[in-house]
């Protein structure tokens, strides 16, 4: 089973510059970000650079094909969690977000000694995120005097390109927060270095799938830190009870609800191909989406739901779908955790959340998506970087962080008490994806099933399609 995508939104321009870090060269489109003003609460926020300019919309997919591609054998069929044994949707009373962000103890030790320099970077976050991500690595370092600890932020298209650049020229940071589809390939050795013997007995709490994605022939690459998915979220107020079936979508839809969604979203709408009993790929990694109706049917399903929303003129790409329903105008969106945040800031107890609508073929199975640290095969630091990682993973690190940024803990021992934060574990659970893709699997997909624009808009046969795609991908 395997990840992640992430979306994300603009930070505040301006930084304090600070020195670059002895294994990092210059990067262009280097810009300071303001110093946050200081109070009781928080201090001000030091050593952050944030490079590039904000990614938005496809971004998240074009990230994930930069960093998998790589030559390597097939693998088997992706792992698909079954349903549960009811698809009753949760109709918990959601309380609004927490607005003191002293109420969550920040921890301010770990069980070993952290001392010396590390330069870490990081994928650009939500801003309650960023701010209490800010505020645990802080703290870790006035829990560790001896520590120095150099940020960077890098936009989520960005920053698996630039990272492999570095690497190859023998530079880089010493280790990395971001999100990887797979690292089955061989090629990951490349850039990220297996520490087994430095995590060895001490990754028992981390939640067994998330240990799947960072794992590759037994040699783990990533320590875990949060897990993300494709899910349905709703406004109560103006949907009291959402879908549980893709009939109940297109029937909602129908009778006037707004769903809004980016409907040639190659990401997110991967979860309907198993709703609708789909494969891209067989069990030795070869593309048979054209052998079968699933594929198929799943997209003349989606090119169905694509004309009732264009009809009510809906959104239906990538530009506003997201404030659509952040403004109260949607009923509903597809898309993942990564921007709940926004969500529970504009809609407060209204924002409810459960799994995509299932279908004829099971329930729904989007990617499942972990965010880890991965570390750098030219640091001069490893054992350190690899006690940061730990710390910042820590059962108390990650508390802290679901309860003032509402990530899902990729861990077993974090206890869940946010009743939406309930719901959205539950949502993840109850069917995914993790694609154990090696060699051509990924540009395979993502090179040939992502011009859904061509039935959507321009009106081709999704048989044609399909068979297109198919065909295309087993000729490279």
């Amino acid at each position: 089973k395997v990840e992640h995508a992430k979306a994300l939104t603009t930070l505040e321009p301006s930084l304090e510059p600070i020195p670059s870090a002895k294994n990092q060269v210059p990067v262009e489109g280097v810009s300071a970000k303001p110093q946050r003003q200081p109070s009781e609460k928080n201090k001000p926020i030091r050593k952050r650079w944030f490079i590039g300019s904000a990614v938005v919309g496809l971004g998240v997919i074009f990230v994930l094909i930069k960093v998998l591609t790589g030559g390597g054998t097939t693998p088997p069929v992706p792992t698909i969690t079954p349903a549960p044994t009811t698809s009753a949707a949760i109709m918990t009373e959601i309380p609004p977000p927490p607005t003191d962000t002293a109420a969550t103890p920040i921890p301010t030790q770990a069980p070993v000694e952290i001392a010396g320099k590390i330069t870490l970077w990081y994928v650009e976050l939500e801003d309650q995120e960023e701010l209490a991500f800010s505020n645990l690595i802080d703290r870790m370092e006035e829990a560790f005097p001896k520590l120095t600890l150099f940020t960077q932020i890098v936009p989520v298209m960005d920053i698996d390109s630039r990272y492999s650049s570095q690497v190859k020229a023998g530079l880089g940071p010493d280790l990395v927060l971001t999100g990887i589809l797979s690292v089955q390939d061989p090629s990951i050795e490349e850039s990220y270095i297996d520490i087994s013997d430095l995590v060895k007995g001490r990754l028992d709490d981390y939640l067994p799938d998330a240990m799947i994605q960072v794992t590759n022939n037994e040699k783990v690459y990533g320590i875990p830190q949060s897990i993300q998915s494709v899910v349905f979220w709703y406004n109560k107020d103006m949907l009291p009870e959402p879908p549980a079936t893709t009939d109940d979508l297109l029937s909602i839809m129908e009778w006037g609800s707004p769903v809004s969604m980016s409907m040639t979203n190659c990401f997110n709408n991967y979860g309907f191909y198993g709703a609708f009993g789909g494969q891209i790929f067989d069990a030795e990694g070869q593309v048979i989406a054209d052998q079968s109706q699933g594929v198929i049917n799943a997209i003349e399903y989606l090119n169905g739901l694509n004309a009732v929303a264009k009809s009510n003129g809906w959104p239906v790409d990538e530009s506003n779908y997201i404030s659509f329903f952040q403004s109260g105008n949607a009923a509903g969106l597809i898309n993942g955790n990564w921007l709940i945040n926004g969500y529970r800031a504009e809609l407060g107890d209204k924002l409810a959340v459960t799994a995509l609508p299932g279908g004829p073929g099971g329930p729904a199975t989007p990617f499942y998506g972990v965010r880890a640290f991965y570390f750098n095969p030219n640091s001069e630091n490893l054992e350190v970087a690899v006690e940061v990682a730990s710390y910042l993973t820590s059962q108390e690190s990650l508390t802290y962080m679901m309860n003032e940024a509402y990530i899902i803990p990729a861990r077993t021992d974090v206890e869940i008490t946010d009743p939406l934060l309930k719901d959205l574990e539950k949502a993840i659970n109850t069917g995914y994806t993790i694609p154990l893709w090696k060699g051509t699997q990924p540009q395979d997909y993502w090179a040939n099933f992502c011009g859904l624009d061509q039935v959507f808009n321009q009106g081709m046969d999704p048989v044609d399609w399909v068979k297109t795609a198919a065909e295309n991908a087993r000729s490279q």
